[in-house]
């Protein structure tokens, strides 16, 4: 299997932002209560341990890689959304996913 490398820019923003905002719009059409967006720490990585992170930690302004970067964007639109048309929103900054 080929995988991409991590400086595939436009496809990363294409699976983790486009899709996102896909979603965010099919949300915003019907009856959806709630969206948890499953986010990465590597958001607000910064070269430092992470200790207690959660979305109140400041994104760096220059993230590590293309990766992070659609991912910290499409975790901003999803953050965004929260009240808009009585929709809760939330996101799970994990370390890490394998799999």
């Amino acid at each position: 299997m080929h995988l991409p490398d991590r400086s595939s820019k436009g496809l990363f923003y294409k699976v983790n932002a486009s899709r996102t905002k896909s979603v965010l719009a099919a949300v915003a059409a019907h009856p959806v209560p709630k969206v948890v967006y499953t986010s990465s720490t590597g958001n607000v990585y910064n070269g430092n341990d992470l200790i207690d992170c959660n979305v109140r930690m400041p994104v760096p302004p220059d993230q590590t890689d293309e990766y992070n970067g659609s991912k910290e964007h499409a975790e901003a639109m999803v953050l965004a959304a929260n009240g808009q048309h009585g929709l809760h929103t939330a996101a799970i900054r994990l370390a890490g996913i394998f799999g």
